[in-house]
């Protein structure tokens, strides 16, 4: 994981989506865009516009998407990425953090654009940008590199509706990720978003807007991340859609926070785990390692307040070039004890106990079971200091 500095230049974006225009998100998003771009050379990213459509008042609206995918290699299974906002803001700055996650371990993410409720669209307006976004890309799949045989969708809020519907309506697709996402505008289980009517009026309208209708035979294999105190999209969503797909035979799973509200995978530190179990799942699902999630692997580590003091007023540190925390490292005098940390947020000490790992502010940190913490020191990419210890980096 990068620097959680970054996670931070989205919270800034997220925080505005209400206040600012679609020309001012959209700049925002290429900001953003344009500085994770330099802290991944190993990625490229380019803006396509896929569609223009025509506003109520005349005026033409460009619909594009940003496409992130590693510079080397392919073709590269990808994953389509849907924003929220309630429909009416919100732009692809959104899974920018993800998106680039994924480019870097061989997936492609494609962030898209659709239309707001301002620009006089609804649900049948918005699907269909979504759907002509993964459409232009399927007929382009080669120039892209991409192997279109392994699709994956994500979505969050407003996005997770859209796109839990556009994952049943893609062939293609094999596997869905969705962050507390509306999948039955009709039943919405007590939940305060999608009353209105974005998705019509009657059963039939907003049951024909809701994915947990309309289950494609075979469908994606999917992983649902929900906060248990969300009131906006209640987490009995999550539940409700993930029993509906096992009832097709599919495979899903819902990955729970207790106490997070809605939106909590923007921010930190559930950005930091649910990036990696989205990282983790489409992996599986797209045969690019035999590992499958498991959920416990996606707790959160104990709580920061029992950290030392010390690791508590430490900043955060700039990363040497180079450094890569995951390997073995080889204490220093003694190539017998070896610290291993795995990209599944575990670490392995010299005596073989495990522990979790985890991005806090910027700096490592290692975590016990009782809930104490450590700062890992960095001195350089190939050395690291774990209390008095020094390990380096295994060759």
């Amino acid at each position: 994981m990068r620097l959680l500095v970054l996670i931070g230049l989205l919270l800034g974006a997220f925080t505005c989506w209400g206040k600012s225009s679609w020309q001012e998100q959209q700049a925002r998003a290429e900001d953003i865009s344009a500085q994770y771009q330099a802290k991944y050379p190993q990625v490229r990213s380019d803006r396509i516009v896929f569609k223009k459509v025509a506003l109520p008042d005349g005026s033409e609206l460009e619909l594009d998407f940003r496409i992130v995918r590693p510079k080397t290699g392919g073709p590269f299974p990808v994953v389509f990425f849907v924003h929220g906002g309630a429909w009416g803001t919100g732009s692809k700055a959104q899974f920018t953090h993800e998106s680039f996650e994924l480019a870097d371990n061989g997936i492609a993410g494609v962030r898209l654009e659709y239309r707001w409720k301002k620009h006089g669209a609804k649900y049948p307006q918005a699907i269909s940008d979504v759907m002509d976004a993964i459409d232009f890309v399927r007929q382009r799949a080669d120039e892209f590199n991409l192997d279109f045989n392994r699709v994956g969708l994500a979505g969050g809020s407003a996005g997770g509706h859209l796109s839990s519907i556009a994952a049943q309506l893609t062939p293609e697709c094999i596997s869905y990720d969705g962050f507390n996402g509306l999948f039955d505008a009709f039943e919405r289980n007590g939940g305060r978003f999608g009353g209105g009517d974005y998705t019509g009026t009657t059963e039939a309208q907003k049951k024909s807007a809701s994915a947990m209708y309309m289950i494609k035979d075979n469908p994606p294999d999917t992983l649902l991340y929900h906060g248990t105190a969300d009131t906006t999209v209640v987490v009995k969503q999550a539940y409700r859609f993930s029993e509906a797909i096992r009832a097709k035979g599919g495979n899903a799973d819902v990955l729970a926070y207790n106490g997070a509200g809605h939106a909590f995978f923007n921010k930190a530190p559930y950005q930091v785990v649910t990036t990696q179990a989205l990282l983790d799942h489409t992996s599986f699902v797209f045969g690019l390692t035999n590992k499958k999630p498991v959920l416990s692997d996606y707790a959160l580590p104990p709580k920061q307040a029992n950290v030392s003091k010390k690791a508590l007023v430490s900043k955060p540190v700039e990363l040497p070039a180079g450094f890569q925390l995951i390997g073995k490292w080889l204490k220093q005098g003694s190539s017998a004890k070896v610290f291993e940390f795995k990209t599944n947020n575990i670490a392995i000490s010299p005596a073989e106990v495990q522990l979790k790992w985890q991005v806090r502010d910027g700096n490592y940190m290692l975590f016990w079971k009782n809930g104490n913490g450590a700062k890992i020191e960095i001195s350089d990419a190939d050395k690291i200091k774990i209390g008095k210890t020094v390990y380096l980096k295994a060759q």
